[in-house]
């Protein structure tokens, strides 16, 4: 038997037990009062990506500064004003979720303009994959967000057939084909 986690180590200490009792309910040593470590060293392999992926050149961070149109601009400040005193009105029962959630809305606008559709970070996107399309080269875009107002369904509807869509809420046949027409499909 065997269990593949991406994140085994960043979940929690139950979720880490869990994951244990379902691969090796009692353990070699018959008994599942052995400590955590002692197990999760028995049984756990665990590899760094340095490790094994020793191809790939060294990431590169590049940081871009794309102002928001007008638009998005006049929304961002309207949305990040009421969320503001929306956090202030709780109080005490103010928890980070609640904060998270102010954000995630602030990331949206800054991906379209709800009301008018607009998006500097869009343009620039299109911008640049007409031109890395132009040098025949294929590029993978990443988005949080995956709907038809702020995430990789947007940007789909905008790129038109320019554009493959693979996200989490498909099926394996579609995303097997979608990988599939990447890698073969030089368009």
């Amino acid at each position: 038997q065997w269990l593949l986690s991406g994140t085994p180590l960043e979940n929690s200490v139950d979720d880490l037990l869990s994951l244990l009792e379902f691969i090796d309910p009692v353990g070699d040593h018959g008994s599942a009062r052995v400590p955590l470590r002692d197990r999760l060293r028995e049984v756990q392999l665990r590899r760094r990506k340095s490790d094994v992926l020793t191809q790939l050149p060294p990431k590169r961070i590049t940081r871009m500064d794309i102002e928001l149109t007008a638009a998005q601009r006049k929304t961002y400040d309207r949305v990040e004003k009421d969320g503001i005193l929306e956090l202030r009105q709780l109080g005490t029962t103010i928890q980070v979720t609640h904060v998270l959630q102010l954000i995630g809305r602030l990331k949206q606008i800054c991906n379209f303009c709800p009301s008018t559709g607009q998006s500097s970070k869009f343009d620039d996107l299109n911008e640049r994959v007409q031109s890395l399309q132009a040098e025949g080269h294929k590029a993978l875009v990443f988005s949080q967000f995956t709907n038809a107002t702020y995430g990789v369904r947007a940007i789909d509807s905008r790129l038109g057939s320019r554009s493959l869509v693979f996200t989490g809420d498909q099926d394996h046949f579609e995303r097997d084909d979608t990988v599939r027409r990447f890698r073969e499909d030089p368009d």
